[in-house]
């Protein structure tokens, strides 16, 4: 599970603040992210979880399955990005994208899910746990971890 190590610091800005804009925002990338499952059974869960969610939402027209998709949540800060292993989110348009842009969405994902793995567990449950509840400032419902 890829992670950023740019806002490590307590002190990192709140991700509540999504649409505040640095000086060119229109010049950054916002590049997609890689990732390398941790393990064959860390790899089977998030597969696993990503189909289950999809097959429920199948007939939803306005639903967002994705796995590993990397959540920019700052415009003009290439910097400031998480990559759940699975993130569902309604009333954004299912198509195809490259990265999840928080303020071109009009809002964070509604349900997050990491699968622990023994090198990202401590991580997860405090760094990525933290900036997951800052995105619940603008919508984020519920976020879940699992380990296989």
């Amino acid at each position: 599970m890829p992670f950023t190590t740019a806002a490590e610091s307590e002190s990192a800005g709140p991700a509540t603040a999504v649409a505040e804009a640095s000086a060119k925002p229109d010049e950054v990338k916002y590049p997609e992210r890689n990732w390398i499952a941790q393990s064959i059974s860390h790899g089977d869960a998030v597969l696993q979880a990503a189909a289950a969610l999809r097959n429920h939402f199948r007939d939803g027209t306005d639903v967002l399955v994705a796995m590993e998709l990397a959540v920019y949540y700052r415009r003009g800060d290439d910097s400031l990005w998480l990559q759940p292993d699975v993130q569902v989110v309604f009333g954004v348009s299912p198509e195809n994208r490259r990265s999840y842009r928080i303020w071109e969405e009009g809002k964070a994902p509604d349900f997050v899910l990491e699968v622990a793995s023994p090198a990202t567990a401590e991580h997860d449950a405090k760094y990525k746990r933290r900036e997951y509840a800052r995105l619940g400032g603008t919508s984020l419902r519920v976020q879940a971890a699992f380990s296989p």
